[in-house]
């Protein structure tokens, strides 16, 4: 059985000093991340809640980098209040 997986982290200062580190990630079959990328994709380019998004890194949205200024439409609310962020795709699928 094959998996594929998806991991993210994320630290406050260094990664070998700092005071706090994370990592999330989730594994699944194959054949489960065809319909999370499809989910995934139609949460993206929806514009019901906030401005279409070609993919979330929440680093550069919480900072209005790239893909997430101000000029596409991207505020505080709209990132922190997002459906992105509570999202249940993962579990859904699995």
């Amino acid at each position: 059985m094959a998996l594929e997986a998806y991991f993210d982290g994320s630290h406050e200062g260094g990664w070998t000093d700092g005071k706090v580190v994370t990592l999330a990630g989730f594994a699944a079959e194959d054949s489960i991340w065809s319909d999370v990328d499809q989910r995934w994709s139609e949460i993206l380019k929806s514009n019901k809640a906030r401005p279409i998004a070609k993919y979330l890194h929440m680093k550069e949205a919480a900072h209005f980098l790239d893909e997430f200024t101000w000029r596409n439409g991207w505020n505080q609310k709209k990132v922190t209040g997002s459906d992105i962020r509570h999202t249940d795709v993962p579990t859904a699928c699995g």
